[in-house]
């Protein structure tokens, strides 16, 4: 069995052990449609099935316009996504 490294550094972890982010904020993720939409929309079994396909295409496209903002915060890696 072959040895196979981290793919980031000893450096990238001890400077990083100890981050603990608080205070994220709501989980919107898998809920967008249920917490902003009537119920009566998702008693009818196609229009549930229809919105079920569509929201991750929501959820998706609101991640990318959160990761603008987190790119420009000096204080976070670029690709961090631990922040919501």
């Amino acid at each position: 069995m072959a040895y196979i490294p981290n793919k980031k550094s000893a450096h990238w972890y001890a400077s990083r052990h100890e981050d603990h982010y608080t205070n994220l904020g709501y989980d919107y993720r898998g809920k967008i449609f249920r917490k902003t939409m009537s119920p009566l929309l998702f008693k009818n079994k196609v229009n549930a099935a229809l919105l079920s396909h569509i929201e991750p295409m929501v959820q998706y496209m609101i991640d990318c316009v959160k990761q603008i903002r987190i790119h420009y915060m000096i204080s976070l890696d670029k690709n961090d996504t631990r922040i919501r």
